[in-house]
């Protein structure tokens, strides 16, 4: 399942005048508009989700700090990842530039594909991942790997006995 889900609380609707019940859901496929700061790149860290967005416009209110949160269910593209965290774009961090930040997420599940959190906030949601370690498929393809390795070897020195032996004792 590639679907990227948010549920924003209904606490969140009640709170608010009906003058502002246009909630915004935004889905971007790539993290190209949310760059990476040069820290995070250094460090192997890549964003491997979908990014979605939920905001609600036309309020003056400050939805941050929300006594229910927010969840946040993204798929993750790469399959070859260590670390999987859930961040929030920051429109302040970095001079006013922008930047990911886990200030206010919490990852709550990590599933084969899948990262589950919740957020005290409405923003930019993604997940970024550390490629630096190796985990999941690709140690069990590098066991499997070896295991091919050795049995081909283990036959081909199996069939080389046989060949030598129906040489020595042809009649």
């Amino acid at each position: 399942m590639d679907d990227a889900i948010i549920t924003v609380p209904t606490s969140v609707l009640r709170n608010l005048s009906n003058n502002y019940l246009a909630d915004l859901f935004v889905y971007y496929n790539s993290s190209i508009l949310f760059p990476l700061t040069e820290e995070s790149i250094e460090s192997n860290n890549t964003i491997s989700s979908p990014v979605i967005a939920a905001s609600v416009l036309n309020t003056t209110q400050q939805l941050t700090n929300l006594t229910e949160p927010v969840v946040i269910s993204l798929p993750v593209y790469l399959q070859n990842y260590s670390d999987p965290q859930c961040v929030a774009w920051d429109f302040l961090a970095n001079g006013g530039n922008g930047g990911w930040s886990a200030k206010g997420c919490n990852t709550t599940e990590i599933h084969i594909g899948r990262v589950n959190c919740t957020c005290n906030h409405l923003t930019n949601f993604g997940i970024i991942v550390s490629l630096n370690a190796r985990m999941g498929p690709l140690q069990k393809n590098s066991v499997l790997d070896i295991l091919s390795v050795v049995g081909s070897a283990v036959s081909i020195v199996a069939l080389i006995t046989t060949i030598v032996t129906l040489l020595v004792f042809k009649k």
